[in-house]
């Protein structure tokens, strides 16, 4: 900045400083001709030079500024003046403290997703430099989480916003994010423009701009350029939705009817999903004195706004006055004087002038010439004269009328007198000695600032008074829209000499004479008192004393102390921590108290809640062997409702006896424990893929929760065989995963400060890939309750899983089921629709029973033959209920032991890239013969990868495996059922089938793999042409290796791509049965119509 053509900086700031340091930094004085000085500095800033410094045109002068803080306040502000002949200015010296900053992204758009669905997305909140607690408020359709938390320094996070429409709009809002320090009221806020959008939507953002976009229009603004320059500035296009085509052109009415001086390189395009497109507009003014304003619009097909750029520009001077005052002195009646002063035109325009002074000779100041044009970079030498007609002295402020600026003031002073007279000489020192600053300020709505009044005399022992104006205005844009308001402030200094200040006179007593008065009022009232004090000066004999009555009141009152807050709410506290907060108290009497307070005693109501850390399981996915393994099978397989219910609940006392697991375990946590959950894997076949299942873990609560899992990350003492290398039959058994048999693991879960889950059996089955094995995760099982007597019962099922390599028969046993209907009248309690079949490797097959109760309640052991040689045995429990049981009046109720399986997914798994709207969909009840349909999503959130899908329905492959594997069924019949011929000229092209891969374990039980050799095929001769082409310059071991591997026809396998589950559910009824039952949902002529239609 350039200040009376001296070049420094217009402020110092100290940003980052601690208490007892000294932070010096450097100001830098450029190109100074005159002598300046400097007033002396504050407590906290400080300078070490003279006071005094002379500057030859061209050089420079560094001044080192030292802040010394000496206690954290808000801000520290001080000001170095530096004054001349031609008039005076400061720089203003700043020492900031850090405050709380949180960095978040305009807006954020979430993906699309059908009203009463939901979708979801996420976006980084960063900190700043000091550790700041945060609160998000949002509305619906809207939500965020975590809502509310607290960072570090330099700390990110990520917020997941989700959201839920319950009607089909558009969705536009701000999320207003508060944040500050930790207890404190939040007063910081900032927010994010949160967007799902169904229509086209482009936005227009001003780079260089820092304020929030969206709630109005951008601008560019290009100040002042000379003519015949250019200046360029970009602005941004950002695109929120979908891809979308746009054009960009200029406001129809709003040209200039000389042309337009704005221009933009781009008038059309595309912009690609939350990508952003980058355009220069380029002003080049043509016309001085004129200020440039045009717009450009935003147009794309089916959006529902057209935003505006706004472009403004000018070609318009900066003018100033080397001086602000011209002073003439004393002049004679009649005579004149000529002083000079410079009017500067700084800027790259013209700038055309005119004083506001009659030079015409009717005023005694005049200045010449009285208009004019400044060429750009330069300045004229105005003269002004002063002719006094009359012997007193004169004073006039001048303005001089700039062209499209605001004026320049020049105050002219002077004083006449006769030939034989002088009289006071009127100098500046004698215009007003205060000053403001700022003299120009905006103020927002709601808002206060506030004004420095400075005093400065330059007379001593003088009294001084002003009185200042503050005009206030209604500002939009630069147009005033009603009259301004005046307000005014009377000021008073009186200035006097260093040293000889007011003083106030007083009096100090000093022992042994009394000087303590002490007041004990018995009562709340006045106390009166008129004492006399006797006094006498030291040097005398005490015969010159003086009296002097005092007069002293009192006032007794009641003294009271109270909580500024009835009740301070703590919120939740982890239970066996401490917590520290503040409890205001108010003194409202009218005088001080001292206290002393007893927790006893009733001040105020406390309120915290002790809260145990809490987990609970929200999601499972499985992979590897157990990757068709559904989420609901998860669920029953790793108990996860009861893990949830031991999670969710209060520990027990024994439980929190230590924050981590400390017990010395020798082999094996003891197996004697409350809580004992089965981890149940499955089966798998030897040699396979590892059995994989991830649980997603939600903690509900409000603190943090640590965990700890046994024996990894437990301060447990290792084990025997991890000392001595040594294992036990048992250990052996429970830590090799590689060798047939059945695996157990027993582990323990502990949470720090909370529950700690005894024993968490981890199990699972490695079968021989040659042997039949069906995996029962539960050897009991319970039918849904069915009223008694009812005579439509419906299908139950029992799910078979073939956890093996090769598929497995299975038979019901029948004779239990038929003695049980021989038992009941001939009646079939219970009926197996499906008694035998095969299940796929890897596959479930559902059994199909139907359950008809005559009894309230039964029980049967089923057993179930497995490739005729192995027997389980399954319990099934089915309970019949009595019609006039309250809550059994409809006998379709569905299972009265539904587990607690999340249907929607909230957050990715690794690696996941795409999503199901829902995991499990019930149809719910439907006639027969009708149809029920649903709406559901696939999202890919990749934004690199396409996903190719499929649907793999029950009963349903693929084909293209289907059709190859049944080629290779059909060569390996034929080669089974021909003969072969010994020939050796027809051998070489007969193809070995192949069953299966070669296993890796070198220990194979059975017999080895069979190799077929029978009758060749009739094949053309070419292809032996060409097979010996390409061996020509192979080798001879080449060659059979080669020969070899064409005759091999390995047996086709399935693909093994990522598999997403969708459980569907839904209850069929007869037309008789739905009328009954569902008489608001039934639609008799439709559902009709659709039976006679199936039927014919």
């Amino acid at each position: 900045s350039c200040f009376m053509g001296l070049e420094t900086r217009r402020e110092l700031v100290w940003e980052d400083w601690d208490l007892g340091g000294e932070f010096t930094k450097t100001l830098v004085l450029r190109n100074i001709h005159k002598k300046l000085q400097k007033l002396p500095a504050s407590k906290c800033f400080s300078t070490s030079i003279a006071e005094i410094i002379v500057l030859s045109p061209g050089t420079s002068f560094s001044i080192p500024v030292t802040f010394r803080p000496y206690q954290r306040q808000g801000e520290y502000e001080d000001s170095i003046e530096f004054q001349g002949k031609e008039g005076s200015f400061q720089v203003c010296l700043r020492a900031i403290i850090p405050c709380h900053v949180l960095e978040v992204p305009d807006s954020v758009m979430l993906p699309l997703c059908a009203v009463q669905h939901s979708s979801h997305t996420n976006f980084l909140l960063k900190n700043a430099k000091l550790q700041t607690s945060f609160q998000f408020e949002c509305d619906t359709p809207f939500q965020l989480n975590p809502k509310q938390g607290m960072l570090k320094p330099g700390q990110e996070c990520h917020i997941t916003v989700v959201f839920q429409p319950q009607e089909a709009l558009v969705y536009q809002q701000h999320a207003y994010c508060w944040f500050g320090e930790e207890g404190d009221k939040a007063e910081n806020c900032c927010t994010v423009l949160l967007q799902a959008l169904k229509y086209p939507y482009l936005q227009l953002r001003n780079p260089s701009s820092q304020e929030e976009e969206g709630w109005a229009d951008p601008v560019l603004q290009f100040g002042s350029v000379v003519i015949g320059q250019c200046l360029r500035k970009h602005f941004d296009i950002f695109n929120p939705s979908p891809t979308v085509s746009f054009s960009l052109s200029s406001l129809s009415g709003g040209i200039p009817l000389l042309g337009s001086v704005f221009s933009c390189d781009v008038t059309r395009g595309n912009v690609a999903p939350g990508g952003s497109l980058r355009a220069t507009v380029t002003y080049s003014p043509a016309i001085v004195n004129t200020v440039s304003v045009e717009y450009l619009i935003l147009k794309c097909r089916g959006a529902l706004n057209e935003p505006l750029l706004k472009l403004t520009g000018n070609c318009i001077p900066k003018v100033s006055l080397s001086s602000s005052v011209v002073d003439f002195g004393c002049v004679e009646e009649g005579g004149s004087v000529v002083q000079t002063v410079k009017l500067v035109n700084s800027s790259p325009v013209e700038a055309v002038y005119k004083w506001d002074i009659d030079c015409n000779g009717n005023s005694v100041f005049s200045i010449l010439p009285a208009s004019g044009t400044l060429f750009p970079q330069s300045y004229t030498t105005l003269k002004a004269v002063y002719r006094p007609t009359q012997p007193i002295t004169h004073h006039r402020r001048v303005a001089c009328v700039i062209l499209h600026r605001d004026p320049v003031f020049l105050d002219l002073t002077g004083t006449s007198h006769p030939k034989l007279q002088k009289p006071v000489i009127l100098t500046p020192e004698h215009l007003s000695p205060f000053s403001i600053s700022p003299s120009l300020c905006d103020l927002a709505p709601l808002k206060s600032t506030s004004f420095r009044v400075t005093y400065d005399p330059k007379q001593l022992n003088t009294l001084h008074g002003a009185e200042l104006e503050c005009f206030a205005y209604y500002k939009v844009g630069e147009q005033l829209v009603c009259p301004p308001w005046c307000v005014t402030v009377r000021v008073i200094g009186h200035s006097f000499q260093p040293g000889k200040g007011h003083f106030i006179p007083c009096c100090s007593l000093k022992p042994p004479q009394v000087q303590t008065w002490s007041f004990s009022p018995l009562s709340e009232k006045t106390y009166t008192l008129n004492p006399t004090l006797i006094f006498w000066p030291v040097q005398t004999d005490r015969s010159n004393k003086s009296h002097l009555t005092l007069k002293v009141v009192g006032m007794g009152s009641k003294g009271s102390i109270e909580a500024e807050k009835a009740v301070t709410d703590i919120g939740e506290i982890l239970v066996g921590s401490c917590h520290s907060f503040e409890v205001p108290l108010v003194n409202n009497s009218p005088c001080p108290v001292s206290f002393c307070l007893i927790v006893q005693e009733t001040l105020c109501e406390v309120r915290a809640k002790g809260v145990f850390p809490t987990l609970q399981v929200v999601d499972a996915c499985s992979g590897g062997s157990v990757g068709r393994l559904s989420k609901m099978h998860l669920w029953k397989f790793f108990s996860l409702d009861s893990l949830n219910e031991h999670l969710l609940s209060n520990p027990s006392p024994a439980e929190l006896t230590f924050r981590t697991p400390t017990r010395h375990f020798h082999s094996s946590p003891s197996i004697f424990t409350k809580a004992i959950l089965d981890f149940n894997f499955s089966s798998a076949p030897l040699n396979s893929d590892s059995s994989n299942c991830v649980l997603m873990f939600y903690n509900p609560g409000s603190i943090p929760v640590d965990t700890f899992l046994f024996p990894e990350d437990q301060q447990i003492e290792l084990e025997y065989w991890a000392l001595t290398g040594e294992f036990s039959s048992t250990e052996l058994h429970q830590m090799k995963h590689d060798i047939v048999g059945t695996h157990r693991l027993p582990v323990v879960l502990k949470l720090s400060y909370g529950r700690e889950i005894l024993q968490l059996n981890l199990q699972g089955v490695t079968v021989e890939r040659d042997t039949p094995y069906l995996h029962f995760a539960s050897n009991q099982y319970e039918f849904t309750s069915v009223n008694i007597g009812y005579s439509s019962p419906p299908r139950q099922v029992y799910e078979l899983h073939n956890g093996g390599a090769v598929p497995v028969r299975y038979q019901v046993d029948m004779a239990v089921l038929s003695q049980l209907q021989a038992d009941n009248f001939n009646h079939p309690v219970l009926c197996c629709l499906n008694p035998e079949g095969e299940v796929l490797p890897g596959k479930t097959t559902k059994l199909e029973w139907i359950f008809s109760p005559l009894e309230a309640k039964i029980y049967m052991d089923v057993p179930i033959h497995i490739q005729e040689r192995d027997l389980t045995l399954v319990r099934f429990e089915g309970c019949g209920r009595d019609i006039l049981t309250p809550g059994s009046s409809n006998p379709l109720t569905s299972s009265d032991h539904k587990l607690c399986v999340p249907c929607v997914q909230r957050v990715p798994f690794p690696g996941q890239i795409l999503f199901l709207s829902e995991d499990s969909v019930f149809l719910g009840d439907i006639p027969v013969c009708s149809q029920s349909s649903r709406i559901l999503f696939l999202t890919n959130v990749s934004h690199t990868d396409t996903v190719h899908y499929t649907w793999d329905l029950p009963q349903q492959s693929n084909q293209q495996y289907h059709d190859a594997l049944q080629s290779w069924e059909e060569e390996k019949e034929r080669q089974q059922d021909e003969f072969t011929i010994t020939d050796k000229n027809v051998t070489d092209s007969q193809r070995i089938l192949i069953d299966q891969e070669p296993l890796a374990a070198p220990a194979r039980k059975g017999p080895p793999l069979r190799k077929y050799k029978t009758l060749p095929p009739i094949c053309a001769s070419g292809s032996f042409e060409t097979m010996g082409s390409i061996c020509t310059k192979l080798t001879k071991a080449e060659r059979r290796m080669q020969r070899e591997t064409s005759k091999v026809w390995r047996r086709p396998r399935p693909p093994q791509p990522a598999l997403l589950h969708l459980a569907v559910t839904a209850h069929s009824h007869g037309l008789l049965e739905y009328s009954t039952h569902f008489p608001d949902q039934f639609n008799p002529e439709k559902d009709i119509v659709v039976h006679i239609l199936t039927f014919l």
